[in-house]
């Protein structure tokens, strides 16, 4: 009895995990996430390959799309400065391969 009962619970915990995986996957393939953390970085990317172009961005947000195995980028607030001029965007969107 000992046995089946431990047996039950690590099963419990497993499926447990595996839902929450689950909805985290949802989650992230529906509404996504919004951070500032890589603005820095991407801006930073960019002006190696181009000194004359900077980009200046609020927020990234990141959704899952599970059908192709990619992550859909998009900047929101996105102003790119060209050799000072100035050029405001709505946004700016790319994909990364999983």
């Amino acid at each position: 009895m000992e046995f089946n009962i431990r047996v039950l619970k690590f099963i419990i915990k497993k499926t447990d995990f595996l839902y929450f995986l689950i909805l985290v996957i949802i989650y992230l393939s529906i509404f996504g996430i919004e951070t500032e953390k890589f603005n820095k970085q991407i801006a930073d990317k960019i002006s190696q390959t181009n000194s004359n172009l900077d980009l200046k961005f609020k927020k990234i947000k990141l959704t899952l799309d599970l059908l192709n195995f990619k992550i859909n980028a998009k900047t929101i607030g996105a102003k790119i400065l060209y050799q000072k001029k100035n050029l405001d965007l709505e946004y700016i969107k790319t994909q990364i391969s999983l």
